[in-house]
Parts: structure tokens; sequence; C-alpha cells
């Protein structure tokens, strides 16, 4: 009997931005859709509406992002996001292997 590989049809990438308290927002990505700086910097614009609307006490306070080093993120149109709308980006350490 030989065991075949078959690729999962359910796997469904989602994009979470939370705080202490839970889920703030939740963007699932579109089957086939490339998760590029443009889709990361469109993403983002949504997140910071319903972040303001949901959470406009905290959204007016002093708050940073804490964002991994994946090259998505850090891509400069997404720096260059972050910076037009005044987002502190936690900094994350080099990893060198």
């Amino acid at each position: 009997m030989k065991a075949k590989v078959q690729a999962s049809r359910n796997n469904v990438m989602v994009i979470a931005f939370f705080n202490s308290k839970g889920f703030v927002y939740t963007n699932i990505v579109p089957k086939g859709v490339l998760v590029n700086s443009n889709f990361i910097v469109d993403a983002l614009g949504k997140f910071m509406k319903i972040f303001k609307k949901k959470l406009p006490q905290l959204a007016e306070s002093e708050w940073c992002f804490d964002w991994d080093n994946a090259p998505v993120h850090t891509a400069t149109k997404v720096r260059d996001w972050m910076t037009a709308n005044a987002v502190h980006v936690l900094e994350q350490p080099l990893i060198l292997t």
C-alpha cells in the first residue's frame, strides 16, 4: 500500500491584527491572490479604519505595531505607508542562520 500525498483544498491564509484583548481585524486572503506590498498596504488601510472605529481612544494614544521581518513587511512601499500614517513599528532583531 502506498500513501498518496495531496495538497489540502481547505488551506486559508488569514492576516490577523490583534491586541492584548483579542482580534481587532482579520483579513482573509482570497485563494490565488499574491500577498505582496500592495496587498499589505491595502490590508493596513482597512485595518486602520476599523481600528479607529472600534478603539478610538487607543488609536489616538501612543501605540506601536509589532511586525516581523518578512520581506513583504519590510518592503519600501509598506515602510513608506507606515511613515506617512505615523505608525510606529517595533524593530525586530535580525536572526542570522
